[in-house]
């Protein structure tokens, strides 16, 4: 049985902290890991019984060293997956370190700087810079139309739960997937155009501490809230020559990059069809080659190129104990995540059933088939003159209301998806329609299943790489049908009312998984009223 005796860490003495079957936590062990947090996490209160920072602190160090001495570590750290991964990690800090090197050696003249000073000062920005919160929901476009839907169902209701005044550093803090969560999402001094087209016309939009609606970018959903617009800033002159410099040093590195691989290839035997590979001095069998590249015809040279440039590294003696020692603790850290994230899957799969009902229950709108539209649809590109395009759409729109076959007439006129098949595009739940483009959406709202609509504008100024986004050119569209939301069973929504529930509770979910994890191991934590000062 593991017990963990806080008065031996304030002893500083050598006995065990604590202990599992597998590992021992020693007070070295602690006053190491405490010494990589910062100056303020280990100023730790001293009064009394032991702190809960401590407690924290402790747990999960414990939490680790049971992860690492499991069953399942063993078997990952021996897999040909991890083998391969940790080959790619050694050889990708050892390139890393050449081209640092490379880059170190390059020092742009002072006339190029003073070029590009005059360059960078000729096109300063006068847009206000930007300071906001905001509220971001990954979207992944591959997933299930229904799991989309839902993900955007949660983003207008929690927009709507901001505009109605609730907390919106509470709001982030519960529902945002952003890695600044934690922080109440703040993004401080962003100049507009580094924004995502549409974040940056929506916060220009918004008043300050204004909340806008529901804001998609090419990851995901947004909700912004807007805390200052401040007057552009015009960089000093040591600014603007730093910036030059960096401009024109990342120029010719490139340029560097490209000579010293040719330089490389020149002097090898390798070829991009070996296989095993030798190369740089590393055999590499087949199990390796199929892992590190998944696709056998794709990217072959540019895996050469990678040995052979972590070979040149190893050459020029660029393999450093602190190199070694990242690595260390790069690939030990993704192992316990993905360890813990192995055993949260299963954890998900025990929430208790009277849980999600309830969960299920208090928002059905989450856990319905959205209304789908059945569209046919017509696109003609504007091409160079876009008032004559606007005419033959009108007119083609005449035609069709007057009785003309509209399938025949998407042969022979759209451009557009589904064309092939009369413009039949099928049932789009809204999800599905969005990817043809806002306007599309808009136009949508006030149709009649049977209307057909005046040409729609579909602007050719979109960022989004979708090839259904319609762009430069008139939309006709006819509502064949559409289907009103449909609530889902429970035990047919129930994969997607378990991973909503587990999304917004992720916190306190992983906290009982550590419990669990930590008792399973047999680790116990007594408080020990007369523990004293540590580490202060």
């Amino acid at each position: 049985m593991a017990s963990l005796l806080l008065a031996s860490a304030c002893s500083r003495s050598p006995e065990t902290l604590a202990t599992t079957d597998a590992e021992t936590i020693t007070v070295t062990d602690l006053e190491a890991y405490l010494l990589t947090l910062p100056e303020s996490e280990r100023q730790l209160p001293a009064a009394g019984a032991a702190s809960d920072a401590m407690e924290s602190k402790i747990r999960r160090l414990a939490l680790e060293k049971v992860l690492e001495a499991s069953e399942q570590a063993r078997e990952l750290r021996a897999s040909p997956e991890a083998v391969a991964y940790d080959l790619w990690l050694y050889t990708s800090a050892l390139k890393s370190a050449l081209l640092k090197a490379v880059a170190a050696e390059l020092v742009p003249s002072e006339e190029a700087i003073r070029a590009k000073v005059a360059e960078l000062s000729a096109n300063q920005s006068n847009e206000p810079v930007l300071n906001f919160q905001h509220i971001y929901l990954r979207l992944d476009r591959a997933s299930e139309p229904g799991e989309i839907d839902n993900i955007r169902a949660r983003a207008d209701a929690i927009a709507r739960e901001a505009q109605a005044g609730a907390d919106f550093h509470e709001l982030v803090r519960q529902h945002s997937d952003s890695s600044d969560a934690d922080g109440g999402g703040m993004v401080l001094n962003a100049r507009p155009a580094d924004l995502d087209e549409n974040t940056r016309e929506a916060l220009l939009a918004l008043e300050e501490y204004g909340i806008s609606g529901v804001v998609e970018s090419r990851t995901g959903l947004h909700i912004l809230r807007l805390i200052r617009k401040l007057p552009p800033v015009a960089p000093s002159a040591a600014q603007l020559e730093a910036t030059a410099r960096n401009l024109l040093m990342q120029a010719d590195y490139r340029v560097a990059q490209e000579k010293l691989v040719q330089d490389l290839r020149a002097g090898t035997d390798a070829q991009t069809d070996n296989t095993p590979w030798n190369i740089a001095g590393w055999s590499i069998d087949a199990t390796t080659l199929e892992i590190l590249l998944p696709e056998p015809a794709d990217g072959r040279q540019q895996l050469v190129d990678h040995f052979l440039l972590a070979g040149e590294a190893l050459k020029r003696g660029l393999d450093s104990p602190a190199l070694k020692e990242e690595l260390a603790t790069t690939t030990r850290r993704q192992r316990l995540d993905r360890l813990f994230n192995d055993r949260r899957a299963t954890f998900d799969e025990q929430i208790p059933m009277d849980r999600l009902r309830q969960y299920y229950d208090a928002q059905p709108a989450l856990f319905s088939e959205p209304q789908k539209d059945h569209l046919d649809l017509i696109f003609i590109a504007q091409g160079d003159d876009p008032f004559t395009t606007q005419r033959r759409a009108e007119d083609l729109v005449a035609e069709l209301r007057g009785g003309a076959d509209f399938a025949d007439a998407a042969r022979r006129h759209s451009t557009g998806p589904g064309a092939d098949n009369g413009g039949d595009l099928g049932p789009l739940a809204p999800a599905a329609a969005a990817r043809l483009g806002p306007a599309i959406v808009a136009g949508l709202t006030d149709m009649e299943v049977g209307d057909i609509s005046d040409p729609i504008y579909c602007t050719g100024r979109v960022m989004s790489h979708d090839p259904w986004m319609l762009r430069g050119g008139f939309a006709i569209l006819r509502l064949r049908d559409r289907t009103e939301d449909q609530p889902m069973a429970f035990d047919q929504a129930l994969p997607r009312v378990r991973r909503s529930y587990a999304s917004d509770n992720r916190r306190e979910l992983d906290r009982q998984l550590q419990d669990q994890i930590l008792a399973e191991a047999g680790f116990k934590l007594h408080r020990v009223p007369e523990a004293g000062d540590f580490l202060r």
